[in-house]
């Protein structure tokens, strides 16, 4: 599906996630531990060298400190320039891929995220095979704009290909109101390639100042459904599958009206 020029599109996010889990109490719960090298050096390393991979503004994404800060939070946010999108995130166990809906191409967007994990190679001493594989994450946020006088409800119901429709016995009690308020809904289908689990949820929201409805769309794999080690070939590999899926949902999610208004 070619990129649409009126796209509803507002971010895209890769995400790889690593970290040792070690059961505990007898499998009921899970402890996460990373090296040394994960917990600073790696990102240390990462402001050395993202100026060699074209990401040479660094920037503070979050003034926690690595004690107090939990695993899984972007610490330092990496771009071309200062203000420009896309941009690298990475912290403890987490390296992610941000695009915004301005200047995305999916071909120029998978590079960049080739571009990344080269760039998180480069920064482990030991590589990107050294890091052990939690997940990966494709994920979509879209937003809906609302017509004017249009209710939430209303447009689930024109331009979105579910139903929301509440029992009559309910709604005619003279005790409630018939106007669903604040809709949102989500459901997680398992997937099969990749291997792993789609995750959709709509609720309702602000749009640039202006109300709407966002879609977010994430498939995610883990680790379970990953290779024993990373490797960049198979990371891109299960982007191209994951963006695949998304392209299904995403143009099953709508109707073919609405869907026409996004071209």
């Amino acid at each position: 599906m070619a990129t649409l020029s009126k796209a509803p599109l507002i971010e895209v996010i890769f995400e790889v996630r690593w970290g040792k889990i070690t059961p505990q109490d007898n499998g009921r719960t899970l402890h996460i531990s990373f090296t040394d090298t994960e917990k600073a050096d790696l990102l240390k390393n990462l402001e050395t060298e993202s100026s060699k991979y074209g990401f040479p503004f660094v920037e503070i994404a979050n003034n926690l400190s690595l004690e107090t800060l939990p695993p899984y939070v972007p610490i330092k946010r990496f771009r071309p320039v200062e203000g420009m999108w896309p941009c690298y995130q990475a912290g403890v166990g987490i390296f992610t891929v941000n695009q915004l809906n301005d200047g995305y191409v999916w071909e120029n967007y998978a590079a960049t995220v080739k571009n990344g994990l080269n760039l998180l190679d480069t920064a482990h001493p030991e590589g990107i095979s050294a890091l052990a594989p939690v997940a990966l994450a494709l994920k979509y946020v879209d937003g809906y704009l609302l017509d004017a006088g249009q209710s939430p409800t209303d447009y689930i119901r024109q331009n979105l290909q579910v139903n929301l429709d509440l029992p009559g016995t309910l709604l005619n009690t003279g005790k409630l109101g018939d106007e669903v308020l604040n809709p949102s809904f989500g459901f997680q289908l398992r997937t099969q390639e990749p291997v792993g689990v789609a995750d959709v949820s709509v609720k309702t929201g602000s749009i640039n100042g202006s109300p709407g409805l966002i879609s977010t769309t994430t498939v995610t794999s883990n680790k379970d459904a990953l290779p024993d080690n990373y490797c960049i070939e198979t990371i891109t590999d299960w982007t191209e599958a994951a963006h695949k899926l998304h392209q299904i949902i995403f143009k099953e999610l709508p109707t073919a009206a609405k869907m026409k208004e996004f071209e």
